[in-house]
């Protein structure tokens, strides 16, 4: 069949009606027998536009592939907002016409009365002069209706945001309430003298310049703790960039409390600082507590934890909320929400509802923001953006969280973090992103980011129906797409062409991403970046074999053997592991069923450069529980590297999402059951 002509926008008449009838049927719009092409609801803007069949491939459609155009794709809540805003335009035009209408016939009523009193020639002069005067005010009126709509629309975006934000904090603040401790009164004195600051952060030049515009904090604590923050949980938020000084979460968290206390509208009170500032106090206190299990550092955390959320609620039910004062307010609420995230392993405030409330604001305050706004804000869009996409993806795969969005056209909206991203160049400024696509903060690339869209979206279908395979078949593609990606150029994991070893051991002639990503361990090269990639590949590969009931499979089996290929040379050999052989009895007899029942320290098993650099390994976490999960009764040696690996992030980087794992590993070993615990694996 010949394709049709793209370029009309006529009915398509049947070649056998002559031309008479087809005149006919063209005036009959009842007609059956014209034939009208019909666009997808879902096709790119330009297909819609020209009125033809859009085959919504992305990123580009054969149409506009084809005939040089530029293909835009509109979600469905754009496409609702752009029919909520004709609809307000319509009323708009109908009130302006009808409000010109009558000052019209009033102003005729007037210059009937007047034409009788003048003379005709005055009467003439008059009555020309005041029909433009008295229409000059409607035809203003109508150069204006596109900007008024713009801000009637931000308004009504802008009180939409204040009331999530009041109901997401009031919520906050009950939860806190109804499981509150008291929290007894903390010698602060030996508590810094109990913890030097130099035991557990290395000197830093950016931190000093960062501590010298932190002045209005009296507080030599807080300092300690924010300190901390600088070093270590910065690396909870980013673990694969190597610096806490070219950590770009440090530079936007950091501004963003000391920005708002300069601003005289907010310095009284600090109080779109201190929510944020209270918040990443109380990580800071909660990572100090994992590593050294000093009860000083949980009063800490909780104390703070508690100032944080009376702040938000406090800050957000005041009656003197103004619009110029929402975007530093919003954008401090969103950080200060996902911070909290990072805290689900305490179990204390529900993260998994307040995340979805956070995620509802972010996208209204990116509505408003998107187009207007300044480098930093669109910068902490972006990756806020990004940390809303890891939370999302890692959360449904490993918990029993069932998702922030309401529909696939939101899932696609936040989990567009990749090369198509509207953010994508401000990604890639902030080093976030390569030039083929791989986001640093998620770990993985654009492929595998599509890839996850899918099977989220398979897995959160009603029938999972796939009579033909033909999802199955797409999925395979989708693997085999994301097992061809390579930043580095590498034979799982270690690296095969000797220019990117020269350039990293003379630290020149390399993107500082692919430097970051190249490590050494033990006189050989490896891509990390890589191996994250990999790993994740053939983890939500397994994970959608499950969902399919292909568990135990030689097709799953053959995916962990590849994940475990593109981590072996991360751990020792298999003989380091037979001194710990027992504990795997031990866990059959049921002695060993807890984290805190492991009494010996398997750690050595993890290769030294990577204990080192352990935060790095956290990117791994994901994949490994799904890894170990699949572990038999046989995989003795494997099971002691992995309980080696979750020993090292639990006492190494205060990771106590680690424990919890342990605790799921042993009682899927022991019993064969698996018990959800909802415990974010980063947290």
């Amino acid at each position: 069949m010949e394709p049709f002509d793209t370029d009309s926008t006529y009915p398509v008449v049947r070649a056998d009606v002559d031309e008479e009838e087809a005149n006919n049927n063209n005036n009959n719009n009842n007609n059956n027998s014209c034939l009208k092409r019909k666009h997808s609801k879902f096709g790119c803007v330009e297909c819609k536009r020209r009125k033809i069949k859009c085959d919504e491939t992305k990123p580009y459609c054969w149409q506009c592939s084809h005939l040089n155009k530029n293909c835009v794709y509109l979600t469905l809540e754009q496409q609702n907002f752009l029919k909520k805003k004709k609809k307000i335009e319509k009323k708009q035009r109908q009130k302006l016409k009808a409000e010109a209408n009558d000052k019209l016939d009033f102003i005729c009523n007037i210059n009937k009365e007047e034409e009788e009193e003048e003379e005709e020639e005055e009467e003439k002069e008059g009555k020309e002069e005041k029909k433009y005067q008295t229409l000059e005010p409607p035809y203003n009126d109508a150069i204006n209706i596109e900007t008024s709509n713009e801000n009637d629309i931000k308004q009504s975006l802008l009180d939409s945001i204040i009331w999530d934000a009041n109901q997401l904090t009031a919520d906050l603040i009950q939860e806190l309430l109804l499981s509150d401790i008291a929290i007894p009164q903390l010698d602060l004195t030996q508590t810094l003298q109990d913890n030097s600051i130099s035991d557990n952060c290395a000197p830093s030049t950016r931190w000093d310049d960062i501590r010298a515009k932190l002045v209005f904090f009296n507080s030599d604590l807080e300092l300690y703790y924010l300190e901390v923050f600088y070093h270590k949980i910065s690396c909870w938020i980013l673990p694969l960039v190597n610096s806490p000084d070219n950590n770009i979460s440090n530079k936007l968290l950091f501004n963003e409390i000391i920005e708002n206390a300069k601003r005289p509208s907010l310095r009284s009170s600090y109080s779109s600082s201190s929510y944020l500032r209270y918040a990443m106090i109380a990580m800071a206190a909660k990572y100090l507590f994992n590593i050294t299990s000093l009860e000083n550092h949980k009063i800490i955390k909780e104390k703070y934890l508690k100032m944080c959320v009376l702040t938000l609620s406090a800050e957000f039910d005041s009656t003197s909320n103004t619009d110029n004062l929402i975007s530093e307010k919003i954008r401090s609420l969103i950080l200060c929400i996902l911070l909290l995230a990072m805290d689900s392993s305490s179990n204390r405030i529900d993260w998994q509802v307040h995340l979805r409330g956070a995620k509802d604001i972010f996208f209204k305050y990116l509505k408003i923001n998107s187009q207007t706004a300044g480098i930093q804000t669109l910068e902490t869009l972006a990756l806020s953006k990004s940390w809303f996409a890891a939370i999302e993806i890692v959360a449904l795969l490993t918990t029993n969280y069932q998702g922030s969005n309401d529909s696939n056209a939101e899932l696609d909206e936040m989990l567009n973090v990749g090369s198509f991203s509207p953010n994508a160049e401000i990604l890639y400024k902030m080093n976030l992103l390569t030039d083929n696509g791989y986001n640093v903060f998620l770990g993985v690339s654009t492929e595998y980011i599509e890839f996850s869209k899918n099977v989220i979206k398979f897995r959160g279908s009603k029938d999972q129906k796939d009579p033909y395979s033909d999802h199955f078949l797409l999925i395979c593609s989708m693997v085999q797409s994301c097992r061809d990606f390579n930043l580095i150029p590498n034979n799982f994991g270690k690296l095969i062409e000797q220019d990117y070893i020269k350039s990293f051991n003379e630290c020149k002639n390399l993107d500082s991403i692919y430097l970051q990503s190249i490590i050494r361990v033990k006189g050989e090269y490896y891509s990390f970046y890589d191996v994250v990639q990999q790993i994740h590949v053939e983890a939500l590969f397994k994970t959608y074999l499950d969902t399919l009931n292909l568990k135990d499979t030689i097709l799953q089996d053959k995916s962990m053997d590849r994940l475990h290929k593109f981590i072996d040379w991360g751990f020792e050999s298999d003989d380091e592991t037979i001194k710990y052989h027992f504990i795997i009895e031990d866990i059959k007899n049921a002695k060993v069923s807890t984290y805190d029942d492991l009494k010996i320290d398997m750690s050595d098993l993890i290769t030294e450069e990577l204990r080192v650099d352990c935060f790095k390994l956290m990117m791994w976490h994901f994949a490994l529980v799904l890894f170990s999960l699949n572990l038999s009764d046989k995989d003795v040696a494997k099971k002691c590297k992995m309980l080696a690996y979750f020993q090292v992030l639990a006492k190494n980087c205060g990771a106590e999402s680690a424990k919890h794992s342990v605790g799921l590993l042993l009682n899927k070993w022991y019993n064969g059951k698996v018990s959800n615990s909802g415990v974010l694996p980063f947290s």
